[in-house]
């Protein structure tokens, strides 16, 4: 790691450093040096954690995520509330179940919208929500493979969806980690 000495205080800090760590004073930017490139190849020991994905690849997969989760709590309303009981011929459902199920994809509706404000109380929830989608995801994954002995073919389906419902569990516990790493080291960068 490339370290500067701070023009204010004369400590030496890490060149790509906006602000002193010790006197809270800017860095000109001539300074400066190019920031490094996070890699999990890469020995430095400031930028092992991480998965070397560059800051916008992960935002975008946040964003992505929670957006997905809005969309798709959306449309479990839409199934519970309407679709379901109008196949079944009983207009609008007054059971409570449905109403459960409808306040359930509401409340992640909710955490979507935390997520994409940045959130903290959100962004905890997402985190459990998410945990728990990945061991349920595991469950699915393995009693799934049951299906595939009576099912055949079909069961194979019921594996790759119960796969797909556990990788996308993942990704957003993933993501959220990884925006939580990214903002961290952003605010020890940049705080004054």
């Amino acid at each position: 790691m490339d370290l500067i000495e701070c023009p204010n205080c004369l400590q030496r800090i890490p060149g790509h450093f906006a602000v002193c760590q010790f006197c809270n004073q800017p860095i000109p930017a001539n300074l400066r040096k190019a920031v490094p490139k996070a890699s999990m190849f890469q020995d430095d020991v400031d930028h092992q954690a991480g998965s070397g994905f560059s800051d916008e690849v992960v935002w975008r997969v946040y964003n992505g995520m929670a957006i997905f989760w809005m969309v798709t709590a959306l449309w479990g309303i839409l199934d519970v509330l309407v679709i379901r009981p109008g196949m079944a011929g009983r207009g609008i459902p007054i059971d409570v179940f449905s109403v459960l199920g409808a306040m359930i994809f509401l409340f992640r509706i909710v955490v979507a919208v935390g997520l994409l404000q940045r959130w903290e109380w959100a962004r905890k929830v997402g985190t459990w929500i998410s945990l728990i989608g990945i061991i349920v995801g595991l469950r699915n994954t393995l009693l799934s493979t049951v299906t595939i002995l009576a099912f055949g073919p079909l069961g194979v389906l019921i594996v790759l969806i119960a796969l797909v419902d556990l990788a996308l569990s993942a990704a957003i516990f993933w993501a959220i980690g990884e925006t939580d790493r990214i903002m961290a080291r952003d605010r020890m960068n940049y705080r004054r």
